[in-house]
């Protein structure tokens, strides 16, 4: 598991979905659909996030 360092400049939902996105990575090692359940399970909201990182990620390269 690893982090990208410009995480911690992102917005504070974002670190939030990156943390939670990776621990159900340690549980599913995968993008399945169980996968998805869980984060949504934990983080009701995430595809707001999704949209955020869809949207930001070009910006947020150096």
């Amino acid at each position: 598991m690893g982090f990208n360092l410009l995480t911690v400049v992102a917005p504070n939902q974002m670190v939030d979905y990156v943390v939670i996105h990776e621990f159900c990575q340690l549980i599913r090692h995968d993008h399945s659909p169980e996968f998805w359940r869980k984060l949504e399970r934990m983080m009701p909201k995430y595809l707001q996030s999704c949209e955020w990182l869809r949207d930001n990620a070009m910006r947020s390269s150096i």
